[in-house]
């Protein structure tokens, strides 16, 4: 994946995508147009252990479907990072692991509209 500019605009849509359809390219769109994102980045969920079933496809199954059906849009970048960590996950660490790889960019907004804590409570 390559890094955001400190100017782009980055969103950040995580879900299991099993399988990834048409209704979430659909709305990663309609959010990108409408927030004025560069980039939206799909995070790939290792597990969702907050679901009483788990996803029937593999995290790396799952994962290439995404960069399959993104692979003609530019703006939409699919990350692993929630599969490489493993175990259980909280949009908070999902946001600290992406601004190591991809620089500050990714997550300040957020920092500016939000505290922390309410990823986690």
């Amino acid at each position: 994946m390559t890094p955001p500019t400190e100017s782009e605009k980055i969103g950040v849509f995580g879900g299991t995508f099993d399988p990834i359809h048409n209704g979430h390219l659909a709305i990663a769109e309609f959010v990108r147009l409408k927030l004025s994102l560069d980039k939206v980045i799909f995070v790939v969920a290792s597990d969702q252990w907050l679901r009483k079933h788990p996803p029937e496809a593999l995290s790396a199954d799952r994962f290439k479907m995404v960069e399959l059906a993104i692979k003609s849009r530019p703006y939409f970048l699919a990350s692993d990072v929630d599969i490489v960590r493993q175990g259980h996950t909280y949009t908070i660490d999902t946001l600290r692991d992406l601004r190591v790889q991809l620089g500050d960019s990714v997550a300040s907004e957020t920092d500016h509209r939000c505290r922390c804590s309410q990823f986690i409570s």
